[in-house]
């Protein structure tokens, strides 16, 4: 506690101080851990876990004054969740697109929004793929109404039905826009410290045929 007075002080108000600051401090080493990890990584990492990162493929570990071991990910991933909770209806996507596609589309998107709407509108096939893997889950066009689309709402429980058509399809696509915009969460001494680097966000899709894309699952 002696080396992290500005932080006792600031839980000073709180039930039990010093657990308090105990949590906060932890939780900013393990940050910077974390960002540390990853900028020792060969690739970026696809995501950040609680006590690590989470990187495609084989990757080797690099030399760091820290402990740190490689978790490899289960061989069935679908048989890995059906275990770990059954409570839930879990299928393979039916999706053709490989984990290392996304990541690759994702940064194509991010860096065709940064060049303007001229360079984003050419990327109308990336943008697709993108919002596809994104949406399927919660996104159905029925196969006795290829006319519409329907959407659930996770929040309210509820579907939507909406027409299933290009202008339809570029309001689909400005709704879920912020799946291209980067988020960075930084826990700092009892706060979450949290960016958006958000762009001007063209409508990526306006020059697209490509509804073809964003036919997630059809039941």
């Amino acid at each position: 506690m002696r080396r992290y007075p500005a932080v006792l002080d600031h839980y000073k108000g709180r039930r039990d101080p010093k657990a308090s600051c105990l949590m906060a401090v932890y939780m900013d080493l393990e940050r910077d851990f974390a960002d540390t990890l990853a900028a020792a990584l060969p690739t970026p990492p696809m995501s950040y876990e609680h006590d690590g990162v989470c990187v495609e493929g084989h990757c080797e570990l690099p030399s760091l004054d820290l402990p740190i071991a490689a978790k490899p990910f289960p061989k069935d991933i679908v048989a890995y969740a059906r275990a770990l909770h059954p409570e839930h209806d879990w299928v393979e996507s039916q999706l053709d697109i490989e984990v290392a596609q996304l990541v690759a589309d994702w940064r194509d998107c991010r860096r065709s929004l940064e060049r303007g709407a001229s360079a984003a509108r050419a990327r109308n096939i990336p943008f697709g793929r993108v919002l596809a893997c994104c949406v399927e889950g919660k996104v159905v066009i029925p196969k006795a109404n290829g006319k519409v689309i329907q959407e659930f709402d996770p929040k309210g429980r509820f579907w939507t039905e909406a027409p299933y058509n290009r202008d339809a399809m570029l309001l689909f696509a400005r709704k879920h826009i912020h799946i291209f915009a980067t988020v960075r969460c930084n826990w700092r001494f009892g706060s979450w410290l949290t960016t958006t680097c958000d762009p001007e966000l063209p409508d990526p899709l306006q020059s697209a045929a490509a509804p073809s894309p964003l036919r997630p699952s059809c039941t």
